[in-house]
């Protein structure tokens, strides 16, 4: 390739880019800095929806049971030499427990890590379904993070709790917005009924 060939390749390439942010600035300017908001936000629920499921997929992965096993074959050991060892018998039910709490966490993390995904991707497909369901899940969640505030008195609740206030606030308006769009889309499709006699 010619020195003019790589400088037509690199003018090329810079027109490309300058239309890709022309095209994200026009898109800007045509939506308001709520609906901006709103579809940034969106899109963060769906990349922390992934994070909770790599999380979730690392905690399976790395917490797994391999302490639980060690204390179990102890347990069991000392359990078959005395039955009656209150301790042991205690050691036993806890690591059952153990268990049970190992493998929920990682699964409320993937669990509500897909449903963050699929509502949100939906939302941002404009279906109207979505958007009460995200709405309703939102608002036990925050409840949630009210009676843990009660507990914990965590500042950190409060921001969560904020933040999800805004988050609902903003899905409502979307809803709202995108409900009068599609009603009056509707009604400019219907025919206009003919009245014969």
């Amino acid at each position: 390739m010619s020195h003019s060939g790589i400088l037509i390749a690199m003018d090329t390439n810079s027109i490309q880019k300058t239309n890709h942010i022309h095209s994200l600035i026009e898109w800007f300017k045509a939506h308001d800095s709520y609906h901006i908001i709103f579809v940034a936000l969106m899109w963060w629920r769906i990349i922390y929806g992934f994070m909770r499921i790599g999380i979730g997929i690392l905690l399976i992965h790395l917490v797994g049971s391999s302490t639980l096993d060690v204390v179990t074959k102890l347990a069991r050991k000392e359990l078959l030499e005395d039955p009656n060892d209150a301790v042991l018998a205690f050691i036993t039910l806890v690591s059952h427990h153990a268990a049970i709490i190992t493998f929920f966490v990682p699964m409320y993390l993937m669990f509500w890590g897909t449903v963050d995904i699929f509502l949100s991707a939906n939302i941002l497909r404009e279906k109207l379904w979505a958007f009460p369901i995200s709405i309703y899940l939102s608002i036990i969640f925050v409840l949630y993070e009210i009676v843990r505030f009660t507990h914990t008195h965590s500042t950190m609740l409060i921001v969560l709790i904020c933040v999800d206030i805004v988050f609902i606030v903003l899905i409502w308006r979307e809803y709202q917005k995108l409900s009068r769009k599609k009603s009056s889309e509707k009604a400019n499709m219907d025919p206009i009924p003919i009245h014969t006699e």
